[in-house]
């Protein structure tokens, strides 16, 4: 398990000097502020609250991040030790930190210690009070998935646009510039996680075990310094791992009119490429728990039911990974002003990829414009959502995914799986 020391969730380089006390203090509050949301973070994930990890991120894939939690919400023995572990190290270094801080203010208050106004780096001040502890790399993956989505804002459908950086201004009390920055800095590490995490899964799966070094290629860095993918090769990589270890997915339709007034909804259950049923059939939903991949979607269509369960049947015939892979087919590669002009490409080095073209490339171009003609054809891309068109994925616990569904309009009942 990979680890990290207290440093990694600071804005700043560990060798950056303190000048004097005022600096310090600000370092230590800005820890204190941090370590509260950890705390939180933690709590959260251990009550199966999966939704308040969808974070903002910006060119950086949401399926990834979505994958990721649900891979962590399956907790093994050793899962749930390394959060508890890490959960009590947070709480005791909170309690430190706080202690540390009333200190510093009664000696100064009390008298000038040289000591408190002396040049020193993060580190050697970290050092010195006994603060610095390691986290694992999982549960910094939380931490900053959490503050990501506690301080983002979210349009009509509740996807994530933009980081509120003026709720990091007021909640942690810091000046504009250093929220911006934290925000950037948990951005960023995101990113390098996320394409960490599809490296090491293409590791396990056949079809991209031997391409590695292709798929590092690929690999590029778009705006804010943040690492990305092309996204029809995560797609490539998710689905078959979802195929895989049979994770549960709900694919959620939004039926709606032209003019985008909704007139019914219906979530649809994988297991793995397999389908099992529909939301609010209590045969179906009482046999799963726990995090579920979920693709939350729209298809345009008349008001009229037997055309909302047409569009269902059609779904389910054609199967999840065709559906998937059509919808990534049509959407932009690459996300951001820095690659705007690669979204239609896979890949942003043309002479690193001829260097490397192999059968892997060529087929997976292949198999790019055969999805993205069928996008077209078929109802799953931008231009013609009459089928189904993905607007976003995120990791939800089963049981919050159907009580959101009994607050919202349903025509489940009108629909008989033949």
């Amino acid at each position: 398990m990979q680890t990290n020391t207290v440093e990694v969730i600071l804005p700043y380089k560990s060798n950056v000097v303190l000048k004097n006390f005022d600096e310090k203090m600000k370092i230590l509050n800005l820890l204190i502020s941090v370590i509260e949301e950890s705390i939180e973070a933690i709590q959260c994930f251990t009550k199966n609250e999966f939704e308040k990890f969808d974070a903002q991120v910006g060119e950086t894939l949401c399926q990834i991040r979505a994958y990721k939690l649900v891979m962590l919400g399956i907790q093994n023995y050793d899962a749930i030790k390394m959060l508890d572990n890490d959960m009590r190290k947070l709480k005791e270094i909170l309690l430190t930190m706080q202690c540390v801080k009333q200190t510093l203010i009664k000696n100064r208050k009390a008298r000038y210690v040289r000591l408190l106004d002396d040049k020193e780096s993060i580190r050697e001040f970290i050092y010195r009070h006994h603060l610095s502890f390691v986290l694992n790399r999982d549960t910094l993956f939380l931490i900053l998935s959490y503050f990501l989505t506690k301080y983002n804002g979210r349009d009509e459908d509740n996807i994530p646009q933009y980081i509120n950086y003026k709720g990091i201004v007021n909640t942690l009390m810091l000046s504009k510039t250093v929220a911006r920055r934290i925000a950037h800095h948990y951005q960023n590490m995101l990113a390098c996680m996320s394409t960490n995490f599809i490296l090491k899964i293409s590791e396990r799966l056949d079809a991209f075990r031997d391409s590695l070094k292709v798929l590092n290629d690929l690999c590029v860095i778009a705006d804010g310094k943040k690492q990305v993918l092309p996204c029809f090769l995560v797609t490539n990589i998710l689905i078959d791992d979802i195929i895989r270890t049979k994770t549960t997915l709900l694919l959620h339709i939004n039926f709606k009119q032209a003019n985008n007034t909704i007139i019914g909804s219906r979530t649809l259950i994988f297991k793995g490429q397999e389908f099992i049923g529909v939301m609010n059939n209590a045969n179906i939903t009482n046999r799963y728990n726990g995090p579920c991949f979920k693709l939350s979607g729209v298809s345009y269509v008349k008001n009229d039911i037997n055309e909302l369960n047409q569009h269902t049947s059609r779904i389910i015939q054609l199967g999840l990974k065709t559906i998937f892979l059509c919808n990534m087919a049509s959407h932009p590669q690459y996300a951001g002003e820095k690659l705007s002009r690669f979204k239609e490409s896979l890949y942003v080095d043309d002479a690193k990829m001829q260097n490397n073209k192999n059968n892997f490339i060529s087929n997976l171009l292949q198999k790019y414009y055969w999805y993205k003609k069928q996008s077209e054809i078929l109802g799953c891309s931008f231009s013609n959502r009459t089928l189904f068109f993905i607007k976003h994925i995120y990791c939800v616990n089963i049981d919050f995914a159907e009580r959101d569904e009994r607050n919202t309009f349903v025509a489940n009942k009108e629909f008989v799986v033949n």
